[in-house]
């Protein structure tokens, strides 16, 4: 099998299974925030879906004024970051959502999965992710590192993904040449 056959083999491989696995994934890596502090990841639209739920797989690298790796939240508002959201994750601050989860923690080590009583519908209104520190004032904050994924949801391609079909399209190209 030639160079070209495996790397077309490769793209459509990836391209399939990014369609198929319906989630879309958020690395953390040295991401700080202080106290309070959420920090827009997405557009509104930008995640599409009916999200059943959320698995976190995150640490602490470094930490300040008591806050732990559960004080990471994530958040989910139609618009500019106010009270009263559709969807708030971890955290010490509910920000009044209208839907509000608590990590299940392992020496405060938030390494599990969320499935939501009633999932989350992102269709009937595109809204913005947060993700940030949820605990305490401005003197506190953190510094985490891991993946957040939230299930049923897909998203804007990674760019790898689309490095992976723009090679497929040259590769397929240069053969029909």
């Amino acid at each position: 099998m030639g160079i070209h056959r495996v790397l077309l083999a490769a793209s459509v491989a990836a391209a399939v299974a990014s369609a198929a696995s319906a989630d879309v994934t958020f690395a953390l890596t040295h991401f700080h925030a202080c106290g309070l502090e959420l920090k827009e990841f997405t557009q509104p639209g930008d995640i599409s879906g009916i999200i059943t739920g959320v698995t976190v797989n995150v640490w602490m690298e470094h930490a300040t004024a008591y806050t732990y790796a559960d004080d990471l939240s994530i958040y989910l508002d139609t618009g500019d970051l106010s009270h009263g959201g559709q969807l708030a994750i971890g955290g010490m601050n509910t920000m009044q959502a209208v839907d509000f989860y608590r990590w299940p923690v392992e020496n405060r080590q938030p390494l599990r999965d969320i499935t939501f009583a009633t999932p989350l519908n992102l269709g009937s209104a595109p809204m913005k992710l947060w993700i940030g520190n949820g605990f305490g004032t401005q003197a506190t904050s953190g510094i985490w590192n891991g993946t957040i994924t939230f299930h049923g949801a897909s998203g804007i391609p990674a760019p790898g993904s689309l490095a992976l079909l723009g090679l497929a399209g040259i590769v397929g190209r240069r053969r029909r040449r």
